[in-house]
């Protein structure tokens, strides 16, 4: 699967995209890129989820579930505030070495 500018469409048609975000699993390692960048909000993960599972997830339980010990990302201790509104964290992978065509 190759990720283009329009992942909502181009990506996520995949089922191994769909199933990325099955379980625990980082479903970056699963795809082998990452669309969001080096760092994202966490609503951008979210969205991201929610067009390749083709499913809404409330936005409290998809927090919960991502910030728990076992999760895939990281607080960079970084702010967003780049949009309107209430400034938000920045994540990224937690994987510390990945390669640069990771990140499409």
């Amino acid at each position: 699967t190759r990720c283009s500018r329009d992942w909502s469409s181009d990506v996520c048609s995949s089922d191994l995209l769909r199933h990325a975000f099955d379980g625990r699993q980082d479903p970056f390692r699963v795809l082998g890129l990452n669309p969001l960048g080096t760092e994202f909000r966490l609503s951008e993960l979210q969205e991201f989820r929610d067009v390749c599972r083709g499913e809404r997830i409330q936005r409290d339980l998809f927090r919960r579930i991502m910030l728990n010990n076992d999760s895939f990302i990281k607080d960079t201790g970084k702010t967003d505030r780049s949009k309107p509104g209430k400034p938000a964290n920045l994540y990224a992978p937690l994987a510390d070495e990945m390669p640069d065509e990771y990140f499409d």
